[in-house]
């Protein structure tokens, strides 16, 4: 014979079948009368009870595993794919270069002549994404390592973008930076994010409705910092800064928690 435990109502954990057995001299020492497989049907197998008398059979739910703690953010954005970001040109300051794919930044020592279009950052060596966003959850990736100069994260479409400003929320930017040992979220005053490597790698995520920016290491997934109760009203953009000469490479990176 064969006993079929249906589990409708039991997704996860599989459930667990044991076949309490008035012979267990009978049954393969083995199979120790418990059986249970990964899906929500839970089959005993009818060449293991053959000839066995079977007293009762019970179908118990295991106990659910304990989750390890999720870090602020990281939830939300567990099954959103990275979107596809390209670099607008017409923002960058003058003394970057921008790949021809528009995937790579970097700051060289010479400035170009480039037209002075009301978009272009003057005076801080940065450049946004070319898409805008004014709802909705969005993550993408960017690659740091090499690099020990960066800063990244999104702008609001107002950000100053010809004089010297501080860049911190209050201005419209929400960005964490690395310059060389120094690794802070930039707000005021500075907060310093302990960790310890500095990622090669970074997420960045936004959630509009939510009001918040957060930042992750894209290869671990754990969470460097989150911006919270903002409330945005305006388009945002991913925003990068790069310091040095070494190249900040966007990725096509993969989902938050796969």
């Amino acid at each position: 014979m064969a006993v079929l435990a249906r589990s409708a109502e039991w997704p996860n954990p599989a459930p667990i079948v044991y076949c309490h057995s008035s012979s267990p001299s009978t049954h393969p020492a083995s199979q120790n009368s418990l059986y249970k497989n990964s899906g929500r049907d839970v089959c005993c197998p009818s060449d293991v009870v053959v000839g066995e008398t079977l007293d009762k059979v019970s179908v118990v739910r295991p106990p659910v595993p304990e989750s390890p703690p999720v870090p602020r953010g990281l939830s939300d954005s567990l099954l959103l794919p990275p979107v596809s970001v390209t670099l607008d040109v017409e923002t960058a300051h003058a003394r970057l270069q921008v790949s021809e794919d528009r995937k790579r930044v970097r700051w060289t020592e010479t400035q170009r002549s480039l037209p002075d279009t009301g978009k272009r950052f003057t005076h801080w060596w940065c450049v946004l994404g070319s898409e805008g966003f004014t709802s909705g959850r969005h993550y993408w990736e960017v690659e740091v390592a090499g690099s020990r100069g960066w800063g990244l994260g999104v702008a609001a479409e107002s950000v100053e973008r010809k004089g010297r400003v501080t860049l911190t929320p209050e201005t419209g930017v929400w960005i964490i930076w690395r310059w060389d040992d120094v690794f802070d979220a930039v707000t005021s005053p500075q907060s310093p994010l302990p960790v310890r490597p500095i990622p090669g790698r970074v997420g960045v995520y936004l959630s509009y409705e939510s009001g918040r920016v957060s930042f992750y290491d894209a290869d671990t997934k754990s969470h460097l910092h989150t911006f919270t109760g903002n409330k945005f009203t305006e388009k945002l953009y991913p925003f990068f800064w790069p310091y040095d000469g070494n190249w900040l490479r966007i990725c096509s990176g993969s989902a938050l928690g796969v």
